[in-house]
């Protein structure tokens, strides 16, 4: 079935039921129009005459081929006739014009094809007439209209139309089937563009892009997602992110709302420019988007949805140490692949993490939220222990420094002991080994602890540390803090002159706050957001509680060792590497007697005892090397059972059965056994 006459019979009832509409009205039923065989040939053979006269082509049509009829007669007696048509082509109209003073009466046909019309309005005249405008198409201006003026009261006037509200009515019924027939051409261009695409025909698609109608709101979409798949065909990604901008603005100029369709362009234009973060946040907003407009969602679209995320979330990972560090500054834990609407706010998966980025040990952990550290955006901590974190981690540095200064007493202050003096606590003698990154002693300290916060507790640290130095001061690879505290590199500076003996130290939790109120309140908020899509209950305030509450401070003081004290152990130091360096020359010399025939004979014996002495190595350490460049894991092995066949006494025929044995366990031949054994002669 036609689909004008699809439109038409939508409108049949309505138009027979309109009271503006006089004379007869004629629709297609039963294969074709129902009018009068007589009737139709004798207005048919007039019109077809004019459209031989004035057009110069046959209007041969039959009844089958026109969809819906206007005919009014008697005008001036029963052989005059108004008569108005619509089929598959357009709207053709014989009409009877009588004798006006000199002008002689005539009929007259006026065509009008669809495909000439843009659109068709209702201007209101007066209370006489009515005009309808058509928008005819490539006209010789932008103002190109054909504008039929409609008398009320006239019998016969056009489509037999007597009041503004039946006018009204057929420029409804024209409108809905120019838009269908619009929406037909430009579905038969859209399939001509895209075979364009799918032939890689980029160039071509974007000249014919320009030919398109986009003033549907299905077309402009269609015309920018066209051109996006043009762009990035040709390589130019950054035009791709401008057209899912231009459909944007396209949208809020028209008071349109933002669409899954907006989502979708946005979506593949981060895509295209491997920018993980923003395509995650899109594909996961189209699929919300996606999944409230359509009632019946289907499965295949969500499924490509959901791996689109995946794919998205494997270029986050791989890109996540060069995004800037404001756009993560903060990480929430997940088990599925949400979106944070928090910028600065990235969602990982706890099992799935970028491989570049480090957390404490026994994290990360499910549902919690880190940032970055102050001094190293690729180290994540606990949000919610942040402060606490930072302190330690900076106490930690500095006493590491103060170790490899050459510190020999270190005595740590906590200025927040005192803090509430009605607390209840208890004195303990405790006895802990440090860490190594701290100190590399056994230490004692009295540990006073109270019921709610107590540093020493919290921060596992020794209070009073005796040091033994052994080495010249230097400062250690791959500090954090130094870098950035003035204070420690002036004190660093003075202690590797050798003129600093002691030193004293304030380090403050408040020194190194880096969040402000304002960004953990807004943690909070998102927090609660993501909480909640994981169905996971939520105590609202515990960052900002934790975050704000506790403030630490230390003071520290520090005594050093003589620095010409180290100089000699430095000065033994420098010859243990000199001894290191020398046998590093022995095994080259070594290496070069084995090369023809892997043994050393009584000349090159001399050579290498003579090399021995140059270098001042012992004989151990010689003998020590050419073992382990002479022989195998495997014969070293066999040498191992020889040697103790050796304590035992001297080797008799038992001893070489058991040598023989060996050999073979060790896959030894017969020839290399004998020089095996004539090593320990």
């Amino acid at each position: 079935m036609s689909e004008i006459l699809e439109v038409i019979n939508k409108y049949k009832n309505r138009l027979l039921k309109e009271p503006g509409l006089v004379g007869d009205m004629f629709f297609y039923e039963n294969g074709s129009l129902n009018i009068d065989k007589n009737l139709y040939d004798a207005f048919h053979k007039k019109m077809n005459k004019l459209a031989l006269e004035n057009y110069n082509f046959d209007l041969q049509f039959e009844t089958k081929e026109l969809f819906l009829g206007f005919l009014s007669v008697g005008i001036v007696d029963e052989d005059h006739y108004d008569f108005c048509f619509i089929n598959d082509l357009g709207i053709f109209t014989i009409y009877y014009d009588p004798p006006f003073e000199e002008f002689e009466a005539e009929y007259v046909l006026e065509i009008i094809y669809w495909d000439d019309i843009s659109s068709i309005d209702l201007e209101y005249v007066n209370e006489h007439h009515t005009r309808i405008n058509f928008d005819i198409k490539n006209g010789e201006n932008n103002d190109s209209f054909y504008k039929l003026l409609i008398e009320f009261g006239k019998f016969g006037s056009h489509f037999n139309a007597q009041n503004y509200q039946a006018c009204k009515l057929v420029v409804e019924l024209l409108n809905d089937i120019i838009e269908v027939l619009n929406k037909n051409v430009c579905n038969e261009k859209i399939e001509e563009l895209n075979v364009l695409l799918e032939e890689e025909q980029y160039d071509e698609l974007l000249i014919e892009l320009e030919s398109i109608d986009r003033d549907d709101l299905e077309n402009v979409y269609t015309y920018h997602f066209l051109r996006m798949e043009a762009f990035h065909g040709l390589g130019e990604n950054l035009k791709t992110l401008e057209e899912a901008n231009e459909y944007r603005r396209f949208l809020d100029r028209n008071d349109k709302s933002h669409d899954f369709q907006l989502g979708n362009l946005y979506s593949l234009a981060y895509k295209y420019n491997e920018d993980g973060l923003n395509s995650i946040k899109w594909f996961n907003e189209t699929l919300q988007l996606y999944t409230k407009a359509n009632r019946n969602v289907e499965v295949d679209v969500i499924e490509e949805l959901q791996s689109e995320l995946e794919n998205s979330y494997e270029v986050l990972k791989k890109e996540f140490v060069d995004i800037s560090f404001q756009k993560r500054k903060f990480i929430f834990m997940s088990d599925e692949l949400l979106y944070s609407e928090m910028e600065g706010l990235v969602v990982l998966k706890v099992n799935d993490i970028p491989e570049n980025i480090k957390f404490p040990l026994s994290h990360p952990q499910l549902n919690e939220v880190y940032t970055f550290h102050p001094n190293n955006a690729n180290s994540y901590i606990p949000l919610k222990d942040y402060q606490k974190e930072l302190f330690v981690d900076k106490l930690r540095e500095f006493l590491i420094l103060l170790d490899t200064l050459g510190a020999t007493k270190i005595d740590i202050i906590n200025k927040n002991r005192n803090i509430d003096k009605n607390e209840n606590s208890s004195e303990k003698k405790i006895g802990v080994k440090a860490s190594y990154k701290v100190v590399s002693t056994n230490v004692d300290y009295n540990n006073k602890e109270n019921n709610n916060n107590q540093l020493e507790r919290e921060l596992n640290l020794a209070f009073h540390q005796k040091l033994s130095p052994k080495k010249a001061p230097y400062i250690p690879e791959g500090l954090v803090w130094l870098p950035t505290d003035l204070n420690w590199q002036r004190m660093a500076e003075q202690r590797m002159n050798g003129s600093l003996m002691s030193h004293r130290e304030i380090i403050t939790s408040k020194q190194i706050e880096s969040l402000s109120s304002h960004e953990l309140t807004k943690v909070n908020v998102e927090l609660n957001v993501l909480l909640a899509k994981a169905n996971v209950d939520y105590q609202k305030d515990d960052i900002s509680k934790s975050s704000s509450e506790n403030h630490f401070e230390l003071e520290i003081q520090v005594e050093f060792e003589d620095i010409d004290n180290l100089k000699q152990v430095h000065n033994n130091l420098n010859n243990n590497e000199r001894s290191n360096n020398n046998l590093d020359k022995y095994k080259e010399d070594v290496l070069f007697m084995l090369e023809d025939d892997g043994i050393i004979d009584e000349i090159e014996r001399k050579l290498l005892n003579r090399k021995i002495e140059k270098y001042g190595i012992s004989i151990d350490e010689a003998e020590q090397v050419e073992k382990e460049l002479m022989f195998n894991n495997d014969e070293l092995k066999y040498l191992e059972e020889y040697k103790l066949l050796l304590l035992e006494g001297e080797i008799g025929e038992i001893e070489q059965k058991m040598l023989l044995r060996y050999a073979k366990r060790y896959n030894i031949s017969e020839e290399r056994q004998k020089v095996l054994n004539n090593s320990f002669k």
